[in-house]
């Protein structure tokens, strides 16, 4: 992928960036409420950490234009080390569980229909009122 290329090519390697966000799952990228918001989401899925990976790379994809576009090493590691709300946490929630759902289909499959309710019991009344003994 040429955004892929583009950091390789100016040498700006993960580890710049990626192990600080994921070591310290977002406290000093994202503000309080932020952090809280995603920590939520974590927590609530049982695979957490696998979308932490997903949720930095929707991180990193969230400023693709602004990377490509100036293309040079301080430039690219300053904005990814301060990535200071740049990108609305809705948004990059929205774009990481999107590419979580792509990876993992079987995960975000509809809910199967719920099975045919059985027919009602027979009217235990005969036809003239009287119940059935």
């Amino acid at each position: 992928p040429p955004l892929a290329a583009a950091l390789d090519n100016i040498r700006v390697a993960p580890t710049f960036y990626a192990f600080r966000w994921i070591s310290l799952l977002m406290t000093q990228e994202l503000d309080l409420p932020d952090v809280l918001r995603l920590w939520d989401s974590l927590l609530a899925d049982e695979r957490r950490f696998d979308f932490l990976l997903y949720f930095c790379v929707a991180m990193v994809l969230c400023i693709r234009e602004e990377l490509l576009e100036h293309g040079d090493f301080s430039y690219s590691v300053k904005a990814l080390q301060h990535y200071e709300s740049r990108v609305p946490l809705h948004t990059l929630l929205e774009r990481a569980h999107a590419l979580y759902a792509a990876d993992h289909p079987q995960l975000y499959a509809p809910p199967a229909a719920p099975p045919p309710r059985p027919p009602p019991p027979p009217d235990r009344m005969s036809s003239n009122g009287a119940a059935y003994l």
